[in-house]
């Protein structure tokens, strides 16, 4: 009897962050606030890609407070939005079209051994089409390593 194959492509997507793991070495170059403060931090146990990462904080911050980073030309297409964090949990994830927020609840992917997990959103091409940026919020007092993000046009989370 001949065997039979069968290939599974797997769905492939680019990042469309700028500076997603905050690679320049600057809070400030592609990442911004809504309220709060963004710094840079290089301590081997908060870092998880690369030898930087985002250090979020603030005290009685309000609701929707958080970090961003600047978004390469995003098309009218499904867009999957999830950013690794280690410290407070962000309760949202949202992306920024014309000059408003579009923001939805944080929904826990991973979580690894080193205290870093991985919270994510989705958003239909109307939400993200033309978005400028792409974050994590939080509220309350308020101490997140950023590690990372990602920004992918795709059906679901791939990287």
């Amino acid at each position: 009897m001949p065997q039979v194959w069968s290939l599974v492509v797997p769905e492939v997507s680019t990042n469309s962050a700028f500076d997603p793991v905050f690679g320049s070495g600057s809070a400030s170059a592609n990442w911004g606030t809504v309220n709060g403060s963004l710094t840079i931090d290089t301590t081997v146990g908060n870092v998880l890609f690369g030898p930087y990462c985002g250090y979020y904080s603030g005290a009685s911050l309000p609701a929707d407070s958080g970090a961003y980073c600047n978004t390469k030309s995003m098309a009218n297409a499904t867009t999957q939005v999830s950013v690794w964090v280690k410290g407070t949990t962000p309760t949202k994830v949202g992306v920024y079209v014309g000059a408003a927020w579009t923001l939805k609840t944080a929904t826990l992917l991973e979580t690894l051994p080193s205290g870093h997990s991985r919270y994510g959103a989705s958003f239909t091409g109307a939400e993200a089409a033309t978005a400028a940026r792409a974050g994590a919020f939080f509220s309350g007092t308020t101490a997140a390593y950023i590690a990372g993000i990602q920004i992918e046009q795709s059906s679901t989370y791939t990287t």
